[in-house]
Formats: C-alpha cells, sequence, structure tokens
C-alpha cells in the first residue's frame, strides 16, 4: 500500500499583540540650562566638543545617533540640543519603548560646550505565553470502508484538548493504520478551521483506494 498523506501545518498565530505604548513619562524632558551651570549664553551657537548618551539599554546607542540631528565638530545653540532630545524621543517613540530623559549642557571654556542626554527606560515587559489551541471538534469525510465511530476510537484528539501539528499527524498515522489493516489503500489529508481565536476545527478529507 503506498500512503502519500499531506502534512498539516496547524498555525498557532492567534495570539494578541502586545503594544508597550509611549508611557506619559517619555515626553517628561527635564533640561539643565548651560546658563544656570556657568552664566554664559548658548545664543550665539558654541561647538560641540562631546555628546554622551547614558542609561539606554533597550535601544541600542547606534540606533540613537543614528537619528540625532547635531554631532561633536558642530556649532550648535541651545535650541539645536533641545532638537536634538525630541530627535531622541522620536527615536524611542518609534522602538515603542516608554523612558524618561534628561539633558545636561557644560560649557569648559567660552565657544564651548559639552552636552550629555540621560535616558531612564521603563522595564520591558515580560514575554508572552505561546497561544494554546483548543481543539472543537474532529471531522472525517470520505471514509466509506471504514466507519467514522472506529476511526472516532483510534485517535487520541479530543474536544476541549490543547492541539498541535504534532497532534494532528500523529492522529493521521493512527487512521492510516486502521486503513493498512483493512488492507485499503487511502490518501488523507488534514486540515484545520478556526471558528474564534485560539479554537480550530480538525478535518480529516479521506480518499479511499480500491480494497486489495
Amino acid at each position: 500500500m503506498s500512503v502519500k498523506p499531506d502534512r498539516l501545518l496547524v498555525r498557532l498565530a492567534v495570539a494578541s499583540v502586545l503594544s508597550l505604548g509611549v508611557l506619559p513619562g517619555l515626553a517628561a524632558i527635564t533640561a539643565v540650562p548651560a546658563a544656570a551651570q556657568t552664566g554664559a549664553s548658548t545664543s550665539k551657537g558654541m561647538k560641540l566638543l562631546k555628546l554622551t548618551v547614558t542609561g539606554n539599554k533597550q535601544v541600542p546607542t547606534d540606533a540613537i545617533e543614528a537619528g540625532m540631528t547635531i554631532h561633536v565638530g558642530d556649532k550648535v545653540t541651545k535650541a539645536d540640543v533641545a532638537a536634538n532630545m525630541n530627535a531622541i524621543v522620536d527615536v524611542y517613540r518609534k522602538a515603542n519603548v516608554g523612558a524618561g530623559f534628561k539633558q545636561k549642557m557644560t560649557i569648559p571654556r567660552p565657544g564651548q560646550v559639552i552636552v550629555a542626554y540621560m535616558i531612564e527606560e521603563q522595564a520591558a515587559p515580560p514575554p508572552q505565553a505561546a497561544a494554546v489551541l483548543q481543539l472543537d471538534k474532529v471531522t472525517f469525510e470520505g471514509n466509506k470502508q471504514v466507519k467514522s465511530d472506529t476511526i472516532q476510537s483510534a485517535i487520541t484528539l479530543k474536544p476541549g484538548q490543547a492541539v498541535d501539528e504534532a497532534a494532528v499527524s500523529g492522529n493521521m498515522k493512527a487512521i492510516m493504520a486502521l486503513y493498512k489493516k483493512a488492507n485499503v489503500g487511502v490518501q488523507i489529508t488534514p486540515s484545520a478551521t478556526y471558528p474564534q481565536p485560539n479554537h480550530a476545527v480538525i478535518d480529516y478529507k479521506i480518499e479511499e483506494k480500491a480494497a486489495q
């Protein structure tokens, strides 16, 4: 007897999508004006000597730097530094990571500035458990030489149980064994439908061959 069963790919993709959202702390930006530290004004622009970012873990430094609007060596104003902060906030918003931000400007000597951004990320959510697919019903079609009651007794899948590809494949082999015992050739094609989220109906389409 030559049997070529098709393989069923049971999709377990009915899982809720977790959206972290941008939490209120993301927009809470506290800047420390350079004038408060040194009494100097940055309105005319100063050379950016150094720029640092600390506290980031969930968003790579490379990604943050790629989104920045100012760079070491540029001539920047206080407004430029604030705009760059907004650019970093936007990187976090796109990454869907909540965080709080602070900026600090230090003027080591007239015409020069050092800028630091301090980031306090909110904890990442725990990983979601994989969705469990529950079996609602098992059906058969096309079987004439082997009764449905006989097939039902041979399979292990029962309504209410969790179901996956391995279970569907194992029960298909059990049905094939029944046909082998009856000396009847058969081709079995399992399929799945999903009447509601996380629920499945498994159907075995049976194509019987002439009795041997």
